[in-house]
């Protein structure tokens, strides 16, 4: 199983998953709500994901603040952090991952069973 930095299952996120859909309309659902929430413009191409420990990852993710954090402290992931609970930097974006999720369509690409 991939975990990210900050400890999102990478088998949850729409953009891991697109690699399995058949459905070509997914990504443009997909480019299409992550840049309206991020305002940014991201293509299809730009949407690819192995996970956050490869080196094939969403060109969002490519200058990850909470991964780079992780390396300088030598952790694998915020959740094993004894300064998670007090980290500004993981919870501003928990907090705002929490509050965005379903418009990120969290919650409808899904890798098939």
């Amino acid at each position: 199983m991939n975990e990210s930095y900050c400890g999102i299952k990478c088998q949850e996120c729409p953009v891991y998953n697109l690699k399995f859909t058949q459905k070509p309309k997914h990504f443009g659902l997909v480019a299409g709500a992550w840049s309206r929430l991020m305002e940014l413009r991201i293509n299809k191409k730009e949407l690819y994901c192995e996970g956050c420990r490869s080196q094939s990852r969403f060109v969002h993710c490519r200058n990850c603040e909470i991964e780079n954090c992780c390396k300088e402290k030598g952790v694998n992931s915020c959740n094993v952090c004894s300064l998670k609970n007090a980290c500004e930097r993981y919870n501003s974006f928990m907090e705002w991952f929490t509050v965005n999720k379903t418009l990120l369509m969290w919650d409808k690409i899904r890798k098939p069973s």
